[in-house]
């Protein structure tokens, strides 16, 4: 519940000290330090650097603050929360972040910095951010963060997962001497992305990634599993490389990419691995597959994809359960016709149009056809809503008819666990 402004020269500079909140643990003893609720700006090169040495241990509770910096500058790559040391610890959520930008050459400027340590980065809100979110070889649950990322200097970024060479990060009292190598177990870095809204603002898209995956310029090893996000506007809306010279031996475990929705960017998806990506299950805005393939560029296994009909023949009744897994959906029919028939489901992350007045649609529309005559069946329909926005127990199902009418479908039960789609 602090005020910490103008922590600067005057005037401003490209000198690189004036950090409004600075901590540095490196004396054996393990401290937390919380971080709530303080409204900070006017800094000249962190709101906040939280570091420890390799040794030390530390945690750090960052929550709701207000940080504000000095727009789009060439003066110095400033960095709004930064969090650094190996086996540092703690969250970072709740805090409203803008105005991070360097417009110079060889550095970028970064919302949300972590190097090396191991957090929670959720719910925070960034807006007109040169790099939004930069996780340098730390072990962190990426989850409900809305970010808005603009081309500043020559890049643009949303979220990056370990160091691309094009965006050199500029953290403050970085330890001279680290290789960036996290010990023991954690040579292995695995990193969540969850439910994250990341969009582009500005003319120009070029050079400008929404979520970037790099492996190969350090030593670890990187796991990615990247779910529910939203990611429009971008050049690339995820981009997932690995080193191609003068590389460490880092190289991706593991990689993940479903039920995203990969919206309006120049290309969804871009890759210069050998082996195809894994992405099924994402809506790209489009059901039509040679659209998708046209947002593509490398190897991506990207079917089936959201908005792909998925047929099913339909004889048996409860407790045979039907699967419909592009869909997220899965039927138990208690009445059929003589010899049953077939059943078609095809989902769409956006609902058609017109939408009824006075209704907020979030995000799942699901046309179910059968060839059974007269659509003579009765079935319970379970539809897994786990990561979409906005849906709990106060939303309504609605059914459109074939005549345009939008309905209420009365009954159903919300189960924030469903078993059958444990």
């Amino acid at each position: 519940n602090c005020k910490v402004l103008n922590i600067k020269d005057t005037p401003f500079s490209g000198a690189q000290h004036g950090v409004a909140i600075y901590s540095y643990n490196d004396d054996a003893t393990a401290r937390t330090i919380n971080i709530l609720n303080n409204e900070i700006s006017g800094f000249q090169k962190n709101a906040m650097a939280l570091n420890a040495s390799d040794t030390n241990p530390l945690t750090v509770n960052v929550d709701g603050n207000t940080v504000t910096g000095y727009g789009a500058t060439n003066i110095t790559a400033q960095n709004g929360i930064q969090v650094l040391g190996d086996i540092v610890t703690g969250t970072i959520q709740n805090n409203i972040l803008s105005g991070i930008g360097y417009s110079g050459a060889s550095w970028v400027a970064t919302t949300i910095l972590n190097y090396y340590s191991d957090v929670n980065i959720v719910s925070n809100t960034v807006t007109n951010g040169h790099v939004g979110i930069y996780n340098i070889d730390g072990t962190a649950n990426i989850i409900n963060n809305n970010i808005t990322a603009q081309k500043i200097g020559d890049y643009g970024y949303g979220i990056v997962a370990s160091d691309p060479p094009l965006a050199v990060p500029s953290p403050f009292d970085r330890p001279q001497g680290e290789n960036k190598a996290k010990n023991g177990p954690e040579a292995l870095t695995s990193v969540l992305l969850n439910g994250n809204t990341v969009t582009f603002s500005g003319p120009d898209n070029t050079f400008t990634y929404g979520i970037e995956a790099d492996a190969g310029y350090g030593p670890n090893d990187l796991s990615i599993t990247a779910t529910n996000n939203s990611v429009s506007g971008f050049g690339v809306g995820f981009g997932v490389y690995q080193c191609t010279s003068s590389c460490d031996v880092g190289v991706f475990n593991y990689l993940n990419f479903n039920n995203n929705n990969i919206l309006a960017n120049t290309l969804g998806f871009e890759t210069n691995l050998a082996s195809p990506v894994l992405a099924e299950n994402n809506w790209w805005g489009t059901a039509l597959e040679l659209q998708i393939q046209a947002m593509i560029s490398g190897p991506v296994d990207y079917d089936p994809w959201i908005g792909k009909a998925e047929t099913v023949p339909v004889s048996q009744l409860t407790p045979t359960v039907y699967d419909f897994p592009s869909a997220s959906v899965k039927m138990v029919f208690t009445t059929l016709p003589l010899n049953g028939g077939n059943v078609t489901v095809t989902r769409y992350n956006v609902a058609p149009t017109p939408f009824p007045s006075g209704y907020t649609n979030v995000g799942m529309w699901l046309d179910i056809t059968s060839t059974m005559p007269n659509y003579s069946f009765d079935v319970t329909i379970s539809v897994d809503v786990f990561g979409i926005a906005g849906f709990d127990a106060s939303t309504i199902v609605m059914y459109k008819t074939s005549g345009g009418t939008w309905l209420a479908v009365p009954g159903g039960t919300y189960l924030a666990s469903d078993p059958l789609f444990a």
